[in-house]
């Protein structure tokens, strides 16, 4: 959940839904949770070169933004606030062309898309 870390909490739980929604839809992301937050340059957190990879690892209960994410990821099990989006983007970057004639819904400060039905 590293991808959320500076969110809001309905922000956490959004990109978990969208981590969810993946698994749920398997296509070219992977077939499970791992899977999805693993496969190359789409969760930037887990990337190779991502200085917040190492990071990962160090976080537990003892830190708060572990548990809001963890508490995120259970709540985004039953609750999807992204309307199905398998897809997002951080507000911060340019519109990406493959995000066209996408759009779901904005929650904080990212867009969130259902590219695939």
């Amino acid at each position: 959940m590293a991808e959320a870390e500076g969110e809001g909490y309905e922000g956490k739980v959004a990109v978990a839904a969208v981590i969810y929604n993946r698994a749920r839809n398997p296509r070219w992301w992977g077939l499970t949770i791992k899977d999805v937050c693993l496969t190359s340059k789409q969760f930037s957190a887990w990337n190779d070169d991502s200085a917040r990879r190492n990071k990962i690892g160090e976080w537990s209960l003892e830190h708060k933004v572990f548990r809001d994410c963890f508490r995120a990821a259970i709540d985004a099990y039953d609750r999807d606030p992204t309307g199905g989006a398998d897809h997002y983007f951080a507000h911060g970057i340019v519109h990406p062309p493959w995000a066209e004639g996408f759009h779901v819904r904005i929650i904080g400060n990212h867009t969130f898309l259902r590219r695939y039905v």
